[in-house]
């Protein structure tokens, strides 16, 4: 039909209603397009047949409904196809389904990973505190707004819906019952408790066959807002640290599982399939951009600190967060109009424009070796009038440089100070002619921020470590820079590999290892390896597809800032559970980064050995070989009116 219905448009008799229907119809054209319309509508319905309206005896009839309806879509808000707006009573209704495994998930959670954690941060004897009771109830959060939109990252098409989410409803009061025993006999309790944030949900990557999608991603911009009473005994007592080290623990657990760069990523992928996507990048986004980020002054803060000679001052000092980096300035003493300069400056890594800044400073109390907050950084909301929102990165872009920003104190709207901030943006570029250029082109340091490229490295499978070990095992990435402290990143703990369904490879674990080396080392084709080694082609690549000795795994991306990349050392060190605390390290031989300069291309993927070092033999002594890639990205200079008008040209 859509062929036909193109040609009938596109005939002389039918250019003047085609016209006006680009566009709105005018008064005078109106009847005109009107009666045009009606008569192609009904031709199209008449040619359709049985097949869109059987036992229909009048087209015309039927055109009319068909235009009506299209009128009733054309007066509501437009809505472009970029972004769309839907109902969320459907999403309603599926909490209110799954709300009950929801509860029980987030108790098994609470004494699996909350309680041990809550225990592990708090001084003794609060150090024993254990939840007693735990219920969330039965009432569902409600969805506030949903946004669709076409996403394309790494040329990986999804679709992303951004979902509002509030608990618990605003008219359903207090609903948990959650009580913490803190002392032998001695129990708090939890009231009014309230959540809400913006939860992501990506349906990505998208396949060309059936089931069309072949994962899910889940992930938010920033941690939810959390806020709670405590009963009972706490309120009588004022336990100093209780509600200060739970919100600590609850936000670092879950910043570290669903907030940029983290996320839950479930797939359905065969083998097949997962060799045409970047699996490391679907759990864990490779940045975009590098934000050079500087808090350069503050005025008109709140004195907090008794002045005999003057007016109250406070010892500021302003903490900046973004994705999963963090940044404090020095303390400046005595005064209320602070100014850092130089001492302001981070780099910070990008994955999302929307990805939001908090900032927030403080008084530091030396005399209780403690901070009082000062005020945190908000912006009026557009959408909401009266109301507070946080900064995301686009706002930065859309105002000049080195703009006042206010800053909030608790939920009061009256500013409580301002800040100045500043913001240069650095796009990624793995070219080795601007990773070589010379120094005088190089972008300047400022302060702490002086990164100078970017390296990435995926730790993908590991082999050698039998399947009932595979699982909570830790790879450590060691980088050393002349002149500075090391750097430590730790992956998140392995998980078991499942074995592949269509594995019936009986190949010597040998053979394997040939096939792969060849591959990756030697770069040598399929047909060569077969010739080699006496393989099938077919048996070649099921070895390199399949992985099949390869029963830990992570497939997690660590991204290191380097501000000397040229004499940067790297070494790989693998953490086992249950290792003895005397055994030798297992671990690389130190990589120079500048390896990655020389070779063809910064980025190389190969099969890396570890070895057991001197000392006590451990649980497991190997050998280890890891599945990993290293890449390095130079930094080049971008320019903010582009990018305030491409919002950095982000796309999920």
């Amino acid at each position: 039909l859509a062929p036909w219905l193109r040609s009938r448009a596109s005939a002389p008799a039918n250019n003047a209603w085609m016209g006006n229907c680009k566009g709105a119809p005018t008064a005078r054209s109106d009847e005109s397009w009107r009666h045009n319309a009606e008569r192609v509508l009904a031709e199209a319905v008449t040619a359709a047949g049985s097949l869109l309206t059987p036992g229909h005896e009048d087209p015309i009839a039927k055109a009319r409904e068909l235009i009506a309806a299209i009128g009733d879509a054309a007066n509501k808000k437009h809505v472009t196809n970029e972004e769309k707006t839907s109902d969320v009573a459907w999403l309603n209704f599926v909490a209110t389904e799954i709300w009950p495994y929801v509860n029980l998930a987030v108790k098994n959670l609470i004494k699996t990973t909350i309680e041990p954690e809550l225990q592990a941060s708090l001084p003794a004897p609060l150090n024993g505190i254990t939840f007693k009771t735990f219920d969330l109830g039965n009432v569902p959060p409600s969805f506030t707004h949903l946004n669709v939109s076409k996403t394309n990252r790494k040329n990986h098409p999804g679709v992303e819906l951004c979902i509002g989410v509030t608990w618990p409803p605003e008219e359903k009061g207090d609903l948990v019952d959650i009580r913490l025993e803190v002392l032998p006999g001695i129990e708090v309790g939890i009231q009014q408790l309230k959540i809400s944030g913006e939860v992501y949900v990506v349906l990505r990557p998208l396949m060309e066959t059936l089931p069309i999608v072949g994962g899910l991603q889940v992930t938010m911009v920033a941690p939810p807002r959390i806020s709670y009473n405590l009963s009972g005994a706490a309120k009588l007592m004022k336990f100093p640290f209780l509600k200060s080290t739970m919100n600590s623990v609850i936000t670092k657990l879950l910043t570290d599982l669903l907030v940029v760069p983290n996320r839950v990523f479930v797939h359905w992928l065969t083998l097949e399939q997962q060799k045409e996507v970047d699996m490391s990048s679907m759990q864990y986004p490779q940045p975009e951009a590098i934000v050079r980020l500087g808090v350069l002054e503050a005025r008109n803060l709140e004195g907090k600190d008794w002045n005999p000679i003057g007016n109250p001052t406070s010892d500021p000092f302003a903490r900046i967060h973004i994705g999963d980096r963090f940044y404090s300035t020095p303390v400046i003493q005595k005064t209320v109009t602070p100014k850092w300069g130089d001492d302001g400056w981070f780099d910070f890594l990008v994955y999302l424009p929307e990805q939001i800044v908090e900032i927030e400073l403080f008084d530091q109390d030396w005399l209780l070796n403690g901070k009082e907050k000062l005020g945190f950084l908000m912006m009026q909301d557009e959408k909401n009038e009266g109301n507070l929102r946080k900064v995301a990165i686009t706002d930065l872009l859309r105002v000049p440089d080195k703009s006042w920003w206010k800053i909030y104190h608790g939920t009061k709207t009256e500013a409580a100070g301002e800040i100045c901030i500043s913001v240069q943006a650095f796009a990624l570029d793995c070219s080795k002619a601007l990773l070589m250029r010379p120094k005088e082109q190089i972008p300047r340091a400022i302060g702490k921020a002086n990164a100078q490229a970017l390296l990435s490295v995926q730790i993908r499978l590991l082999r050698g470590l039998p399947r009932k070990f595979a699982a909570g095992a830790v790879m450590k990435c060691i980088v050393r820079q002349p002149g500075l402290p090391d750097e430590e990143h730790n992956t998140k703990p392995s998980q078991l590999r499942p074995e592949p369904e269509e594995s019936d490879l009986k190949i010597d674990p040998m053979v394997q290892r040939m096939v792969e080396y060849m591959s990756t080392e030697g770069k040598r084709s399929n047909e060569e390896i077969a010739d080699v080694s006496g393989l099938k082609v077919s048996e070649v690549e099921a070895v390199l597809l399949q992985r099949p000795l390869f029963y830990t795994s992570w497939y997690q991306s660590l991204h290191i800032a380097l501000s000397n990349p040229l004499e940067a050392v790297v070494e790989l060190e693998l953490i086992l559970p249950k290792d003895h605390k005397s055994a030798g390290k297992i671990r690389s031989p130190p990589h120079n980064v500048r390896d990655l300069l020389d070779a063809e291309s910064p980025r190389l993927e190969y099969i890396l050995k570890l070895q057991r070092g001197e000392g006590v033999k451990g649980t497991l002594n190997g050998p280890f070989e890891l599945d990993f890639e290293a890449k390095l990205a130079g930094l080049l200079a971008s320019d903010l009116e582009e990018l305030r008008k491409t919002s950095f040209d982000l796309k999920l």
